[in-house]
């Protein structure tokens, strides 16, 4: 007979119970569970701040015309002939935009850790504050029981 007593459940992929933590196909007893922590993961922000450096680099190189002329061939396309000058431009002007739009979407995530012998895991991320919430406080409850 199974006496363990379900606190939290999402039906698909995290499990708690009051011996058990279940994550996808792991299964963590709460006995070996040291210490665990709602965690706030900042994005990742120096690749987006590199492209946005990148972009105004070659922005600048192509406004004041400081792209040397024999870096890149001039391309023909159609009737339009582009120069170094303009390949400087547009390729500036695309990874600005594309490093705004990255600044813009990328949000901080959440993550339930935890600390084991094995040592420590971030088990559960999401973007989700509310979802990873619930989990802590559904933990919480569980460890309760294991501390003395």
């Amino acid at each position: 007979m199974n006496t363990e007593k379900l606190l939290y459940t999402d039906g698909h992929k995290i499990t708690v119970t009051d011996s058990t933590f279940k994550v996808k196909k792991s299964l963590y007893h709460l006995e070996g569970i040291i210490r665990h922590d709602f965690r706030v993961i900042p994005p990742r922000r120096i690749p987006v701040l590199v492209m946005l450096a990148l972009g105004l680099v070659f922005l600048a190189l192509g406004v004041f015309n400081l792209t040397p002329v024999n870096a890149i061939q001039n391309l023909q396309v159609g009737e339009y002939i582009l120069t170094a000058r303009l390949l400087s431009l547009i390729f500036g002007v695309m990874m600005f935009l594309a490093g705004i739009i990255f600044l813009i979407i990328e949000r901080e995530k959440y993550g339930v850790q935890i600390v084991t012998a094995e040592g420590e895991k971030e088990v559960v991320v999401s973007k989700e504050r509310e979802y990873i919430a619930m989990i802590h406080e559904a933990l919480s409850k569980a460890l309760e029981k294991w501390r003395f």
